[in-house]
């Protein structure tokens, strides 16, 4: 099912003491796994034959992206961070749904946090967005336009980074961004890759649990690291219509629109894309999962079931490696 639809992408960057780790948990998932290594030095630990080794030195988030999206020849691509443990049957299920759906560019569960010393903590964050009118006011309204789709996810916001994306869009998005060196200096990357899925088709959230994602290394308070990551970096001079002019020209030729709309789709990446943004809320995306693959509405207490079947069980998994002292 899975080895010739789906290629997992564990990028790491300096932390290659989470190696051993990712080669073990996914060790039986039974498809192409290829570790992209950023970081300054080559690891020299040893591999398992069914894991493929990219060391490409110290590179951005989005040029790494591009190069190793470019090495997938799979349909569907999932960027796993090297210090998240994704279920595994999620992972299947969801590739399940996506082969049924075509329609749909991708397919997650719930994302939910977890201490290092295995506690499991609440839905990892959404945002809310309040400027739903600006659009409306400007927008033509047709049935099943992209657009509206758009501003539908986006009073919902959820990252869609590290989610299975249809391998196309993922290697689209971070084509424009590597040709488009302008729109690196803009800190809200991770909305834009998720804009562009979205716009590319429909989006499934699935009840179940989808990951559970170590929260004390995921602050970076390093400065130096944040600029040289390419969070925050500005480029003088540049508006933010400046930067964000290849995408509209991206969003006009894939969605077939004339020319002369080219100002009505600027103010609507504008609008959805720039800081009309609530304090993040959670659990959005489990009103999102409240439907299985067959589209049958859930109870939330099945909901609850069917998350915790995922949390037991990587839980046991996580706390094994805790002991064996392979959680830096």
């Amino acid at each position: 099912m899975l080895k010739d639809r789906l290629t997992i992408l564990i990028p790491v960057r300096d932390r290659q003491y989470n190696i051993p780790v990712v080669l073990e948990y996914y060790a039986d998932l039974d498809c192409r796994k290829i570790i992209v290594d950023s970081s300054k030095k080559e690891y020299k630990g040893s591999f398992i034959p069914s894991f493929e080794y990219a060391f490409i030195g110290p590179t951005r988030y989005y040029e790494m992206l591009y190069w190793a999206t470019d090495q997938v020849d799979t349909p569907y691509v999932l960027d796993a961070s090297d210090d998240d443990f994704f279920w595994k049957p999620g992972i299947k299920k969801a590739i399940e749904f996506l082969i049924a759906h075509p329609d749909y560019s991708s397919c997650e569960g719930i994302t939910k946090k977890i201490s290092k010393k295995g506690e499991i903590g609440c839905d990892i964050s959404s945002g809310t967005w309040t400027a739903q009118q600006i659009i409306k006011e400007t927008l033509w309204y047709e049935k099943y336009n992209v657009f509206e789709r758009m501003i539908d996810f986006m009073t919902c916001y959820s990252p869609k980074n590290h989610v299975i994306v249809k391998t196309e869009v993922a290697q689209d998005i971070a084509r424009l961004v590597v040709e488009n060196k302008v729109l690196q200096s803009v800190s809200y990357l991770d909305r834009l890759f998720s804009l562009i899925v979205c716009f590319s088709g429909n989006m499934k959230v699935l009840p179940l649990l989808w990951c559970l994602r170590l929260q004390d290394s995921r602050v970076i308070n390093d400065i130096k690291i944040r600029q040289e990551l390419n969070y925050t970096r500005k480029i003088e001079g540049i508006s933010e219509r400046e930067v964000l002019c290849p995408v509209v020209d991206y969003f006009i030729k894939k969605a077939g629109r004339p020319e002369d709309e080219w100002e009505k789709v600027m103010l609507v990446t504008k609008t959805l894309i720039e800081k009309h943004f609530q304090s993040p809320v959670a659990g959005n995306n489990r009103t999102q999962a409240c439907e299985n693959m067959s589209g049958e509405r859930l109870d939330p207490s099945e909901i609850e079931r069917l998350i915790k079947v995922g949390e037991d069980e990587i839980k046991e998994i996580f706390i094994d490696f805790r002991k064996r002292k392979m959680i830096k």
